[in-house]
């Protein structure tokens, strides 16, 4: 059940969890790190030709008051891969706000992560 997407860098507050959910609940691989200053950044893909889908950056001040992007999207495979991702995600307490919505164009499946930050899992129809 791979994700396909381009990428997204964000910053985080708990870097290591957030590491820990991308990767254990969303299937990511780290594919390299670094720091930019005194940040620690992960790179993270699903794709071995891409260097990153993602990169998170640790150092979100505690006191932000909202996420540092406001969602990003991947593209599932198919209707039943697209059930399976709603299923897994209302299941993973790590997880709030899943959201199925018609689109019409797409069905799509809306979450929170760890730390608020809003992510989409859809399939295109063939609406159009």
């Amino acid at each position: 059940m791979a994700l396909s997407w381009s990428h997204a860098l964000f910053m985080v507050e708990n870097y290591d969890e957030m590491v820990s959910f991308y990767t254990e609940v969303l299937g990511f691989e780290v594919t390299d790190t670094g720091t930019i200053g005194e940040a620690t950044v992960a790179f993270m893909s699903q794709n071995a030709e891409d260097h990153h889908q993602i990169a998170m950056v640790s150092g979100k001040p505690p006191d932000s008051p909202a996420p540092a992007v406001n969602h990003f999207a991947f593209r599932t495979e198919s209707l039943t891969e697209e059930k399976a991702w709603f299923a897994r995600l209302s299941a993973e307490d790590r997880v709030a706000g899943v959201a199925p919505i018609t689109h019409g164009n797409t069905w799509s499946v809306y979450f929170q992560d760890p730390e608020g930050n809003t992510a989409e899992a859809f399939i295109d129809t063939p609406w159009y």
